[in-house]
């Protein structure tokens, strides 16, 4: 018997199970409650007190711009300047948003919960598997104060593609992070932060690997055998 088939086998009905127990969670995904990403960002955006201004100055501008182009038209030309107000204060509510999203995405404490949340579910190429992922950075974000809404990814695609350059960024430099993180465990306590931090990393890199492996594996049974019996073959 094949105990590593029987063992994924085993490992994906309870991972179905799970899925079946925490189904009714996922309503409370982005991408459950809202029809397109672009009502989503709108949501999101109209947490801004920039942008709540942006709508109110716009308006404010249409109005005066329709009433001067009929009884006025000379100052028409001045009044359509009243549009460059909205349209700043637009573009700072997205600047000052995206600004704020790269900076929780580059916070150790936000990538040290990806990090364990990807060692606990060990999630793999399919985004619907980050979709867990997501629910729970969502809340953790939105209860430490760091979102205003539970909200910050829409699906779990978007935790996926930022955990890929990080897993890229380790495997291009393993080795250099292992000599280091040796060093700096008998250092300093910020020291041993990096080391713990470093070692997540580690754990949740080989996690993904193993779900991959177990994900391509399971797609395409014949040629996983195929490969076990070459490795197994002498030289």
């Amino acid at each position: 018997m094949d105990l590593k088939r029987v063992e994924r086998e085993n490992m994906s009905s309870r991972a179905a199970l799970t899925n079946d127990v925490l189904e009714d969670q996922y309503v409370n995904l982005p991408s459950k409650i809202f029809k397109s990403w672009w009502t989503y960002e709108l949501n999101e955006l109209w947490q801004s007190l920039l942008f709540k201004s942006f709508l109110v100055s716009l308006v404010v501008a249409i109005p005066l711009v329709i009433y001067f182009s009929i009884t006025n038209p000379i100052l028409l030309i001045g009044i359509i300047n009243v549009f460059l107000v909205p349209l700043i204060l637009g573009s700072l509510a997205v600047s000052k948003l995206n600004e704020k999203r790269l900076m929780i995405r580059q916070d150790n404490e936000n990538i040290n919960k990806l990090f364990l949340e990807i060692i606990q579910w060990k999630p793999n190429v399919d985004p619907r598997s980050w979709d867990l992922i997501a629910l729970h950075i969502n809340q953790h974000l939105y209860e430490m104060g760091n979102w205003n809404t539970p909200g910050f990814f829409y699906d779990g695609h978007l935790v996926y593609a930022w955990f890929k350059p990080i897993r890229a960024y380790y495997i291009a430099n393993e080795e250099q992070d292992r000599t280091v993180s040796t060093e700096n465990s008998k250092n300093s306590i910020l020291k041993k932060q990096e080391y713990q931090f470093k070692q997540y990393k580690k754990l949740a890199v080989e996690a993904y690997n193993a779900a991959v492996d177990d994900y391509w594996q399971d797609q395409y049974p014949m040629t996983a055998s195929l490969m076990t019996n070459s490795n197994q073959s002498p030289v």
